[in-house]
């Protein structure tokens, strides 16, 4: 590995994470590079219950901070850089991507600003760690969205060969996802069918009705369906889903089960390869990574 990361006991890493994928790399880091606790702070976004830290700092803007927001404050960086007050120390930041101030992530760019910060890394998220980088000094005139990256990271973390592809090798530091073996255990071992639903937002005009339907009448008897995590949000959501597939199984005859909300499918193809079934989804490059098998639907 010609990868360098140098572990100073003085600096605290500040790692924002969204998805399982970018938590189980952040574990990868923290084992491999020997990271002091003391000096982690875990910042889950989006809603994301992490799955191996305990120990986190909740993000998410109230009503209020969206009013704020709307007039062009930044309530959940403030509270990151009060945060970062306080420890008062040198920090890196490691990131997905370069978030905007929202309801649910805070701005990374005013984040960089911080006159302790030492700079930032990137963390292989999904489909958005393959597009392409932007510079770092004409971001407030660029409207083009498909800059996702500043060119000026002092690294790019993944699992997968083909990620951040427009960075220098000597820039990228890619771990064996077979590590993670030691802390994952299996859930759906035997079950070798497993549907995906879209995210929330992605939800058409049929509604969950509709996408439950989709993904029952392709599965096999027997078969499991995970949820997104975007869905327990709101308790209400998943009782929807849980109502659909009810029905669902009433009108085919099968009986479909919902994975445990814990289930982590990334993690699950490497203790058994399996068939998935969902839409287009970042699980397709790690399906054939895997050596499993990625169908398609259109959900949305």
């Amino acid at each position: 590995m010609n990868f360098h990361f140098e572990n100073d006991q003085r600096v605290v890493n500040l790692f924002f994470i969204s998805n399982p994928i970018s938590e189980s790399i952040v574990k990868l880091i923290i084992l491999s590079f020997k990271l002091n606790l003391t000096q982690v702070l875990i910042i889950p976004l989006r809603g994301y219950k992490p799955l191996f830290f305990s120990d986190q700092i909740e993000l998410r803007a109230s009503k209020f901070d969206r009013l704020l927001q709307k007039f062009g404050q930044k309530p959940l960086t403030r509270r990151v850089i009060n945060l970062l007050n306080i420890i008062d120390k040198k920090f890196h930041i490691f990131c997905t991507w370069n978030y905007k101030e929202s309801a649910f992530t805070p701005s990374i760019e005013e984040l960089l600003k911080h006159k302790k910060c030492k700079g930032h890394f990137y963390i292989e998220e999904g489909q958005i760690s393959y597009k392409k980088n932007y510079s770092s000094s004409t971001f407030e005139q660029s409207q083009d969205k498909t800059f996702w990256f500043r060119d000026d990271a002092l690294g790019y973390f993944g699992i997968n060969d083909a990620v951040f592809p427009n960075q220098k090798k000597t820039m990228v530091c890619i771990f064996s996802i077979e590590l993670l073996k030691k802390f994952y255990i299996p859930k759906t071992l035997g079950v070798n069918n497993i549907g995906v639903t879209c995210a929330e937002r992605h939800v058409n005009r049929n509604g969950p009705q509709g996408m439950i339907e989709n993904i029952v009448s392709i599965l096999p008897n027997n078969s499991q369906i995970k949820i997104h995590p975007s869905f327990y949000f709101n308790e209400s959501s998943v009782k929807e889903l849980q109502s659909s597939l009810e029905l669902c199984n009433c009108k085919s005859g099968k009986e479909i089960t919902f994975c445990d909300s814990t289930v982590i499918i990334e993690l699950e193809m490497l203790f058994e390869q399996k068939k998935l079934y969902g839409p287009q989804s970042s699980l397709k490059k790690y399906s054939e990574m895997l050596n499993s098998k990625y169908i398609e639907l259109e959900l949305y």
